[in-house]
């Protein structure tokens, strides 16, 4: 089902009526003949911290930097994780 719920208008309160672990979606759909249609989806139960990391392709790791600070990461060493995300937002 692509949406959860059907909304003419996205509410007031959506951004002050929060819910611990929730995401909420808004959107418009193409109902054709140019015409759209708002939607809303609330995903429930998300992990407090999201990270999205693209492919290693992605990235220029010439030097062996990010591996090395991946392998950190996965040793669990302490300030690893935030290192990496610093390098990789400066990659």
């Amino acid at each position: 089902m692509l949406c959860s719920q059907r909304c003419t208008e996205i509410p007031r309160n959506a951004a002050s009526d929060r819910t611990p672990g929730a995401l909420s979606l808004f959107w418009q759909v193409s109902t054709g003949g140019g015409s759209f249609q708002s939607c809303c989806a609330v995903v429930g139960e998300l992990y407090r911290d999201v990270y999205a990391v693209p492919k290693s392709h992605v990235f220029d790791d010439s030097d062996g930097a990010l591996a090395a600070l991946e392998g950190k990461v996965a040793a669990k060493e302490e300030g690893a994780k935030r290192n990496l995300l610093v390098a990789l937002q400066v990659s």
